[in-house]
């Protein structure tokens, strides 16, 4: 398993400490990108700066001309404008508190690690980084500059989910048996054609493993790792791998799972998954005990029922924005002088290895000219209506990963 960082207070050393350059009461704050899932989390920190003390000095914005509207509101608001984060970094790397960044999964390792060189914190955004190797090298960066790297899974900062967690360990559902996790999202041409590394193996010589356990999905099954270790701050960690990858889809990576995974502790995890299905199916995770169950619905509510199927207790959980506002909120606080951040760049490997050896132990298969049920042959973009639901009729006659 993997341990995440106890909560406890962090005293910096002289040569780490914090370089404020605005008032006492304010964190210094870089972003690199501004578009794609970028201006998500540009309007995210945007938000916070109006209550939580955080200030944006600094945004790299390589088509300035095309992000006009967003670009002249943050000049007028005294954010410093550059064209690559080399000079972002290189003008103010050593006066931001916190470097935030947002992009393409094969460019995560390179520009935390700049970061990290520069002496800034880091959030980058999930997963880690496209390869172990890579995930390590930042980890050990991090440790080596005595700088925190925090990783993107939003859901990780929920109250909610650290209440689950506490409730699994108290043994109300028995020992944890297993996890499914599952959803549908559909994706087409467009999602796919939206950049030069979506559904890519790698990227300029840089691995990205994009899928949906690496990109869309990837913070489900990130709370499957969770949920299944054995104590408040471990990440499971995956010992054996049985199941599918499938491409329908003319990428090079695969657009649907139905993956079978057991954990070093024996907690089996499955994890199903597809952008190809015409239906929108919500993520899940149902959680099974030796003395009851735990449904988890996305932005909903989760439900913890005895084996007899009465209710025993009820969560609200947070839309996507609230849990990001809970991540901004504890690395704030960690940045004025406050409790670490639990979920950081060692815990996050737990993801990037159960990614690598997902890909690493399962051939992707071939399902592009293959004809349907009818015999009849698809279109090379054309989704699969109710994909989804055969996955899980052929997930359920299957005997479980041993």
């Amino acid at each position: 398993m993997l341990t995440l960082t106890p909560h406890k207070k962090i005293i910096h050393s002289k040569n780490h400490a914090r370089r404020r350059t605005q008032p006492s009461d304010q964190i210094s704050v870089g972003i690199i990108g501004i578009s794609g899932y970028g201006r998500v989390m540009l309007k995210s920190l945007q938000t916070a700066a109006r209550s939580e003390g955080l200030r944006l000095v600094a945004a790299t914005v390589i088509n300035q001309a095309e992000e006009k509207a967003v670009c002249d509101p943050l000049r007028e608001s005294g954010c410093a404008l550059f064209p690559d984060y080399q000079s972002m970094l290189k003008a103010h790397g050593d006066t931001l508190d916190l470097c935030v960044i947002p992009t393409s999964i094969h460019l995560h390792k390179d520009m935390s690690l700049h970061a990290l060189d520069g002496g800034c914190h880091v959030l980058v955004e999930k997963p880690l980084a496209g390869s172990v190797a890579d995930a390590n090298k930042i980890v050990q960066a991090s440790q080596q500059s005595g700088r925190f790297v925090t990783v993107g899974f939003q859901d990780m900062f929920s109250p909610a989910t650290h209440s689950i967690k506490e409730f699994l360990l108290s043994g109300a559902l028995g020992q944890i048996l297993s996890i499914r996790a599952s959803g549908s999202w559909p994706r087409g041409q467009s999602y796919y054609s939206r950049n030069n590394w979506a559904g890519r193996l790698t990227c300029d010589g840089m691995d990205v493993f994009d899928s949906p356990l690496n990109n869309a999905f990837a913070h489900f099954l990130n709370l499957a790792l969770y949920f299944a270790a054995p104590s408040l701050h471990d990440m499971a960690r995956v010992a054996k791998t049985a199941g599918h990858l499938y491409r329908f889809y003319p990428i090079e990576s695969y657009d649907t799972a139905n993956v079978h995974l057991l954990t070093g502790e024996g907690v089996i995890i499955d994890g199903l998954f597809t952008h190809v299905d015409t239906t929108k199916i919500d993520p899940t995770l149902c959680i099974e005990g030796t003395s009851g169950r735990l449904i988890w619905a996305h932005e909903k509510e989760s439900v913890a029922y005895d084996s007899q199927g009465n209710e025993l207790r009820r969560w609200t959980l947070d839309a996507e924005e609230g849990s990001r506002q809970h991540m901004i909120r504890e690395v704030l606080t960690f940045l004025q002088g406050g409790n670490r951040p639990h979920f950081g760049a060692e815990s996050a490997l737990a993801h990037v290895e159960a990614v690598q050896k997902i890909r690493t132990d399962l051939e992707i298969e071939e399902v592009i000219h293959k004809p349907l049920r009818d015999g009849k042959m698809r279109a090379e973009w054309a989704p699969v209506d109710g994909l989804f639901q055969q996955l899980v009729d052929v997930s359920n006659s299957r005997s479980v990963v041993g």
